[in-house]
């Protein structure tokens, strides 16, 4: 494992559209949440989950997002505060198919920029995604000048953009990147056959 690197799983949404909290939907039996923070364990022993309260699973530390009901940006800049690596790997919650070899693959990326960002069918992913640890100040400058938007945060980074090309060669299918915001899409997904 790389001293150097840390995960953080993002799960302070609000879940309006899916109409239930995505961090305790089952696939396999297994909670979205205690299947993302298992496959981010196997690229960083420090594992800090953003937006719950309290999390029951040993050894993962847990964050509020602050400030609270701003968005991803708040669980983000609260979360890269106490990361204990110089850079982390950033996954939501509601991608159920998540890979960490994808993301150790855009954790290799990182060099000198300040985050690794698909960049695919022009959509940005910073939900799946690498930042260095002191993106942490750049985001709390921006949530006390009153923006909140995430992908507000990256015009103001050095961003490592990774296009469709590039990352269907770490993950072919784009599943890594798929998420769940509609009963409808994880209907799709969790009858999906892929594992």
């Amino acid at each position: 494992m790389n001293d150097h690197l840390s995960a953080i799983v993002l799960a302070g949404g609000t879940s309006r559209r899916m109409g239930t909290d995505k961090a305790d939907l089952l696939l396999d039996g297994e909670s979205l949440l205690a299947r993302t923070v298992r496959e981010l364990r196997r690229i960083s022993d420090d594992v800090i989950v953003a937006g719950r309260g309290e999390v029951r699973i040993a050894g993962v530390r847990a964050v509020s997002d602050d400030p609270p009901r701003i968005g991803p940006l708040g669980g983000l800049a609260a979360s890269l505060r106490i990361v204990r690596g110089s850079h982390a790997v950033v996954a939501a919650v509601d991608h159920p198919r998540l890979d960490a070899a994808v993301l150790r693959g855009l954790a290799d990326l990182i060099a000198d920029y300040d985050a690794v960002v698909p960049r695919v069918g022009g959509h940005t992913h910073p939900l799946h995604a690498v930042y260095t640890a002191s993106v942490s100040a750049v985001a709390r400058t921006q949530i006390d000048a009153g923006q909140g938007a995430l992908h507000t945060l990256l015009d103001h980074l050095h961003v490592r953009w990774v296009d469709e090309d590039e990352m269907r060669r770490l993950d072919p299918n784009l599943r890594s990147l798929r998420d769940v915001d509609s009963p409808d899409d994880w209907e799709k997904e969790s009858h999906s056959a892929e594992p």
